[in-house]
């Protein structure tokens, strides 16, 4: 293996290799230290210091199991919580209870779906396991949910609503990033009945149907996060500012663009002006140690986002489209407050 295969050190977002050249971690681990490297290795070190009286007794859980399951649990308010080493381990032992308690032997999946390398659910160079008890079926076809239909050994359906992005062929590689020949696209309307109709189908034969991740926008539950800061230039509209304060987060943001007409400084958020980045920073440290200001904050971002209602949206647009009409030019001023940008 080259020697930049392995590393000795990291730190924030950087990455020392065996001879000492540092440099920026791109991937982030593929996502796992999205906080930096400093984040995760205090967690680690206060989880390892919470363990230190119990060490690594096998079959029994420590404490903080029991609050994590109890936590997790008010939150999505789901009667019970397992934890797993990936994704696809938890999909697996799924498909495994679902074999188990329907007492029938095969499962469904779709063409080009990847569900993880385990027994023979994914049948391609790597897993050394023929397909024995897994039927694979075109995805979004009629004829797949005939088979459902009509077939007694089905336990589980595995579907990954993702596939949509390019149905019925594998996920694009890493290569493909690299040369940009990355195609995808998404019919949401027909991806949607498929679904819908794969549901009615599984319900009609009990079948187990098990969705292998999917779309999600900015969904937070109350208290899923202290704050969203954008530090963005550029940002024209602000869906994720609005979707943020409908979750209830204060914001943190710069004095521009749509954003800024979201915020009112010092009601939803603080606003700092666009070459002040250190104040940027410090406004959101300073937010997020201060629980009088941030529950406040909380408060009015609920409120600001329940004035953007389709109803007052399409009044103020009629109202700017009328003063167009008219001939009545309008400032930015004017048009800010016409469309709501400060409305109460």
């Amino acid at each position: 293996m080259q020697i930049g295969s392995f590393l000795q050190a990291s730190s924030g977002v950087m990455v020392e290799d065996l001879d000492g050249n540092v440099f920026y971690d791109l991937t982030g681990s593929y996502g796992v230290n999205v906080l930096g490297y400093d984040t995760y290795k205090a967690c680690l070190a206060e989880g390892a210091a919470a363990a230190q009286a119990l060490g690594p007794v096998l079959s029994a859980c420590h404490p903080a199991v029991l609050s994590n399951v109890q936590r997790l649990r008010a939150m999505s308010g789901l009667d019970e919580v397992s934890f797993h080493m990936s994704g696809a381990e938890a999909v697996m032992q799924a498909v495994r209870l679902a074999l188990h308690h329907m007492r029938r032997s095969y499962l469904v999946r779709f063409c080009g779906a990847h569900h993880g390398w385990w027994e023979d659910v994914q049948p391609a160079p790597g897993n050394p396991l023929p397909p024995r008890e897994t039927y694979t079926l075109e995805d979004l076809d009629e004829r797949s949910l005939q088979v459902l239909q009509s077939r007694r050994d089905i336990a589980c359906v595995l579907v990954k609503p993702l596939q949509a992005l390019h149905p019925n062929a594998p996920a694009p590689a890493d290569s493909s990033l690299v040369d940009s020949t990355r195609r995808a696209g998404f019919d949401r309307g027909r991806c949607s009945a498929w679904l819908q109709r794969l549901r009615e189908a599984c319900t009609k034969r009990s079948i187990v149907l098990i969705f292998d991740e999917f779309f999600v926008g900015f969904r937070l539950p109350p208290g899923g996060a202290d704050l969203f800061s954008i530090p963005s230039f550029s940002q024209t509209f602000g869906n994720v500012t609005a979707e943020a304060l409908d979750s209830g987060l204060p914001v943190v943001a710069f004095d521009r663009a749509a954003t800024a007409q979201l915020i009112t400084h010092g009601e939803q958020g603080p606003r700092r002006p666009c070459d002040d980045a250190l104040g940027f920073a410090n406004a959101a440290v300073a937010l997020a140690t201060d629980a009088d200001r941030h529950r406040r904050f909380e408060q009015a971002a609920r409120a600001r986002a329940l004035a953007l209602d389709w109803d007052s949206v399409v009044l103020r647009s009629e109202a700017v489209v009328a003063a167009i009409v008219h001939g009545a030019a309008l400032s930015s001023r004017q048009a800010a407050a016409v469309i709501g940008a400060r409305a109460a």
